[in-house]
């Protein structure tokens, strides 16, 4: 992950302008499970758009978009707890930016994929060396 644990529960706390001693432990499953969320939209967004994982890790820019999504997975998941507007909310979500981001490392370079991303392809299906027999007699 991007962040530890307790750097994405301060930041909620900062967001929500609270100690974060007060956060207690309804937000303390809140943080745990946005925060994994987040750094699996983070991480699989750039293994399907062909980065590798070791790519994907090392990102300069990953801390900033697992923070804000994460933010977002945890006021969708805890919003009933404060008065949080929506369109506040939405602007977290940054899931559809990590389809078109530039990728860059630490020393600031554009990096290109490594691979190639995962697709269904097509061609001719060949069946000459299938062996299929019929297992009743009608």
């Amino acid at each position: 992950m991007f962040l530890t644990d307790s750097e994405f529960r301060q930041a909620l706390a900062d967001t929500l302008k609270v100690d974060v001693a007060k956060l207690g432990a309804y937000w303390d499953r809140q943080c745990k499970q946005a925060h994994e969320s987040a750094y699996l939209d983070v991480r699989g967004a750039l293994l399907a758009r062909g980065f590798t994982a070791t790519q994907a890790d090392s990102w300069a820019r990953g801390a900033e978009f697992e923070r804000d999504i994460g933010l977002y997975w945890a006021f969708v998941r805890g919003m009933g707890v404060h008065n949080i507007g929506s369109e506040f909310i939405d602007r977290l979500d940054r899931r559809v930016e990590l389809q078109t981001v530039m990728v860059e490392i630490a020393s600031g370079a554009p990096q290109e994929p490594a691979g190639t991303p995962p697709r269904i392809d097509f061609g001719t299906l060949v069946t000459t060396e299938d062996r299929w027999t019929r297992e009743t007699v009608l």
